[in-house]
C-alpha cells in the first residue's frame, strides 16, 4: 500500500478535502491520510510514498523530519531542501535573469545585530550606508519587507524617507528588502500546480484578507493573461516548486512579479472561494497520486540531486568531416606513393628495361604496335601474370598507386598515369621509354581511371615479352602511332617533371496600511 500523508497546521478545509478527494477515487494500492510524526530514527524511514507539506516552513522539526523522509525515497511536495535554500531576494534576481519583469529592489543590512553577532562580526559592512544611492535607484515610495517571510508579516508601505526610516527602525534583526511600489491597475494571483497547471485568480491586496480574491473580476486582455501564465510557469520550473502562487501587479500593461516564494500557499475555502478551492483540491490530488504511482524514486546522494536539479543536456559532438579527411588522406597517400616509389621504380624498371632491350632491341616499333592492338582480354591476362610475380615492395607500391587514383574521381586517365614517375638512368631507359612509356592520345573509352593505373605494373625481370608488357601495356582507344624514340622520351620527361598535388516606533505594519 502506498500512503499519501498530509502534514498541516491550523488550516482546516483543505487537508480534509484533499484526503477525501484522493480516497474517493478508490485507486488500488493508494491511500491518503494525515501524517503522524514522532521521534525519527536514522535507520527507519517514514511509511509514506508521498507527503504534502503545508507547515514545515514554520516548524524546524518538521523540516528536518521531511528531509530524512526525502533521502529515504519519499516524494515531498514541496521539496524541503529547496525550501530551506530559497529566499525572496534570490527570487527577484532569478526572475530578472529569466526575463520576467520585477520592480527595482535592494537588500538591506539588519537594523539590529543578529543574535550572537557583535560589531566585529560586521567589519566588512559599509558604514555609513549610501542611502542616497538606495533612494535614487528605488525611489521614496516603496515597500519594506523581509527577505524571508510570508503572510504579509512585517511588510511596510512607505511614501517618503521619514516613513521609510521609521519602518526600518522597527525591523529588529530581520534582513529586509526595499522595493519600488508599483502603481497597479490590476493585480492577479496565480496558483501553479505540478509546474504545468496554472489558475489565474484576480486579487486585491488592499482589501481585508477574507475579501482579497475577487469573485466578479473585470475582463483582461488575452495577451496579458498569456504572458502572466507563461511567466508563472517559467518561475516555478526554475525554482523547482510543485506547488506555489505567483503574484503580479500590472502597471501600464506590464505584469511585475511581486511575490512567488509561497511553498504552502493559501488554499482555505473561505478565502479563495468555492470555484478556486475545487480546482486546487482536484489538481493537488492528481499530482500527489501521480507521484505515489511513480514512488519510490532513489536520488543520487548529492545536494544538487536533493534540490531536484537536472543535468544540462550535453551538446552533441559535431560529426567528423569524413569527406575532407578522406581527401587529405588520399592526397597524402599520393604524395607518399610518388615519393617512396620513385627510387624503387628506378631500380625495378631499369632492370626490366635492360632485359627487354637485350632481347628485343632490334624491333622496338613493331613490338609497340603489336601490343597496342591486342584485345582487352589478352591485356587482362598479361596483367594477371605480371601481378603474380611482383615482389612485396612493388605490390605495396602498385596498391598504393591504385588507392590514390581511386580518390581522384574527376582525374583523366592520363593524369592518373602521371603519378608513376619514370627516371631514366641511362640510354637504355631512354630506349625503354620509346618502347613502353607512351602518352595516351585520347581518354580510354571503356576503362575507369583506376583501371588505367592498374595497367602500369612493375615486375621483376622475367621473359622479355612479359617484362615489356609490365612496363608498357597501356590501353588506348586507338592504336598508338609509331613514334620516334627521341619524341617519346621528350614527352615522358615533360610529364614526369610536372609539380605534384598540391541583482516610527508606532508605525503599523502592512496589516494596517494599504498595499503590499
Amino acid at each position: 500500500m502506498k500512503r499519501i500523508g498530509i502534514l498541516f497546521g491550523s488550516e482546516n478545509s483543505f487537508p480534509g478535502a484533499l484526503v477525501e478527494r484522493i480516497n474517493a477515487q478508490n485507486l488500488d494500492g493508494i491511500q491518503a491520510e494525515f501524517v503522524e510524526a514522532g521521534a525519527a530514527r536514522l535507520d527507519q524511514a517514514p511509511p509514506y510514498a508521498v507527503i504534502v507539506d503545508r507547515i514545515s516552513h514554520d516548524i524546524p522539526f518538521y523540516r528536518a523530519w521531511l528531509k530524512h523522509a526525502a533521502i529515504s525515497g519519499t516524494a515531498v511536495i514541496n521539496n524541503p531542501f529547496w525550501c530551506s535554500a530559497d529566499d525572496k531576494f534570490f527570487n527577484y534576481a532569478l526572475a530578472s535573469k529569466l526575463g520576467v519583469a520585477v520592480p527595482p529592489t535592494v537588500i538591506l543590512p539588519h537594523k539590529m545585530h543578529p543574535h550572537g553577532a557583535t560589531e566585529k562580526s560586521l567589519r566588512n559592512l559599509q558604514f555609513p550606508l549610501d542611502w542616497e544611492a538606495v533612494f535614487a535607484y528605488v525611489g521614496e515610495h516603496g515597500y519594506l519587507k523581509p527577505v524571508n517571510g510570508g503572510g504579509w508579516s512585517d511588510v511596510y508601505n512607505v511614501h517618503d524617507r521619514e516613513e521609510f526610516f521609521r519602518a526600518y527602525d522597527q525591523s529588529r534583526d530581520l534582513c529586509m528588502m526595499y522595493q519600488k511600489a508599483v502603481d497597479f491597475t490590476a493585480y492577479l494571483r496565480c496558483y501553479v500546480v505540478g509546474r504545468k497547471k496554472v489558475r489565474i485568480m484576480p486579487y486585491d491586496p488592499r482589501r481585508p484578507h477574507a475579501e482579497r480574491y475577487i469573485q466578479k473580476p473585470p475582463r483582461y486582455g488575452k495577451k496579458l493573461l498569456h504572458r502572466i501564465e507563461q511567466d508563472s510557469l517559467k518561475l516555478c520550473r526554475a525554482l523547482g516548486y510543485d506547488l506555489n502562487t505567483v503574484e503580479f501587479a500590472v502597471e501600464n500593461g506590464i505584469p511585475y512579479a511581486i511575490d512567488f516564494m509561497n511553498p504552502a500557499p493559501d488554499a482555505d475555502l473561505h478565502s479563495v472561494g468555492p470555484a478556486n478551492f475545487d480546482w486546487i483540491v482536484r489538481e493537488v490530488a492528481d499530482l500527489a497520486i501521480a507521484k505515489a504511482q511513480a514512488a519510490p524514486q532513489a536520488s543520487e546522494l548529492l545536494w544538487s540531486a536533493f534540490l531536484g536539479a537536472e543535468p544540462a543536456p550535453a551538446k552533441p559532438a559535431k560529426p567528423a568531416k569524413k569527406k575532407a579527411a578522406a581527401k587529405k588522406k588520399a592526397k597524402a597517400a599520393r604524395i607518399e606513393t610518388k615519393t617512396a616509389s620513385e627510387k624503387i621504380e628506378v631500380v625495378a624498371e631499369t632492370e626490366a628495361v635492360d632485359q627487354a632491350l637485350a632481347e628485343e632491341r632490334t624491333e622496338p616499333v613493331e613490338l609497340v604496335e603489336a601490343i597496342a592492338t591486342e584485345e582487352a582480354a589478352e591485356v587482362a591476362d598479361a596483367v594477371e601474370q605480371a601481378e603474380a610475380t611482383v615482389e612485396t615492395v612493388a605490390e605495396a607500391e602498385a596498391i598504393g598507386i591504385v588507392e590514390a587514383a581511386e580518390q581522384l574521381e574527376t582525374a583523366e586517365p592520363a593524369a592518373a598515369i602521371e603519378e608513376v614517375v619514370i627516371v631514366e638512368p641511362a640510354e637504355a631507359v631512354a630506349e625503354a621509354e620509346a618502347i613502353g612509356i607512351v602518352e595516351v592520345a585520347e581518354p580510354l573509352e571503356a576503362a575507369e581511371p583506376a583501371a588505367a593505373v592498374e595497367e602500369v605494373v612493375i615486375v621483376e625481370p622475367a621473359e622479355a615479352v612479359a617484362e615489356a608488357e609490365a612496363i608498357g601495356i597501356v590501353e588506348a582507344a586507338e592504336p598508338l602511332e609509331a613514334a620516334e624514340p627521341a619524341a617519346a622520351v621528350a614527352e615522358a620527361e615533360a610529364a614526369a617533371t610536372e609539380p605534384g598535388v598540391g541583482k516610527d516606533a508606532t508605525l503599523d505594519p502592512i496589516s494596517k496600511l494599504p498595499g503590499l
